[in-house]
């Protein structure tokens, strides 16, 4: 709750953001943001601060993927032409899927080579990897983007908000999928599954972290590669429908490799 929350409340202020400010730039700060975040953490484990402090920090990372996902969803158009640029958005999506597959892999190997939770180096990967990440991002050479002209009103905040409840399909598949992962997201129990049901180690819990990110990889491989859907809506009843059956089953397993499978 503590980084979801941030994320509620900034959803329609970052992407108000923007529009309205470089997005680049907006992507350097969260992950700054992130790092800040990646640090507080690193001291909270090091020093043995109150608990409390742990949520202080999930907050802050709730900030940072408030104000990183509107400018890093909608850098694409000012990256490629509009002809490719829908194969671009899934293969962003692609390399989104690799560094979720890849971080929680890493990540169980590290906690495996130093048999014993080492939250410095954990930590210090991490905001290591970031600040490569803002140096990458800073390199980045988008179009020009037309300043808007539209004065800066309680209207113009929620004209997106107007537009999805306006747009009844829209409207419908958002709210899908937003109770879809937020009524059904099971990778935040994952340590707790290891420990108490699975009874696998920190390998384990990295490889398991990983197979949502391998299952949406290979099917984003797949989608990248096939002409656009012609009854998307039936698709995405039928994928949340498998989500739903999927999560069940991850819930009653108690053999990891059904779990794996369930998760993939």
């Amino acid at each position: 709750m503590a980084q979801f929350l941030p994320l509620l409340i900034l959803a329609l202020p970052a992407g108000h953001a923007a529009d309205r400010f470089s997005r680049k730039y907006m992507l350097m700060l969260a992950h700054a943001t992130m790092a800040l975040a990646s640090l507080g953490l690193a001291c909270v484990s090091i020093f043995a601060l109150n608990v409390e402090a742990v949520f202080v920090f999930l907050a802050i990372a709730g900030v940072a993927r408030a104000l990183g996902m509107p400018a890093r969803s909608s850098m694409i158009p000012l990256l490629v032409p509009p002809a490719t640029l829908g194969n671009a958005v899934t293969w962003s999506v692609s390399g989104f899927q690799m560094a979720m597959m890849a971080g929680p892999a890493t990540g169980g190997l590290l906690l495996a080579i130093t048999e014993s939770p080492m939250p410095e180096l954990a930590y210090g990967v991490t905001i290591t990897l970031l600040m490569t990440c803002i140096g990458s991002v800073s390199q980045i050479r988008l179009q020009p983007m037309a300043p808007s002209l539209e004065p800066r009103t309680l209207r113009s905040l929620l004209a997106g908000l107007r537009f999805v409840w306006q747009t009844q399909l829209l409207f419908a598949a958002i709210t899908l999928d937003l109770f879809a992962v937020l009524l059904g997201g099971c990778t935040v129990l994952l340590p707790a599954f290891c420990e108490e049901i699975l009874e696998v180690g920190t390998v384990g819990l990295g490889i398991l972290r990983a197979a949502p990110a391998v299952g949406a990889f290979v099917m984003a491989l797949l989608l990248a590669h096939r002409p656009p859907m012609t009854r998307p809506g039936r698709a995405l009843l039928w994928s949340v429908a498998g989500f739903g059956c999927a999560t069940i089953g991850f819930g009653l397993s108690e053999n990891v490799y059904l779990s794996f499978a369930m998760l993939f």
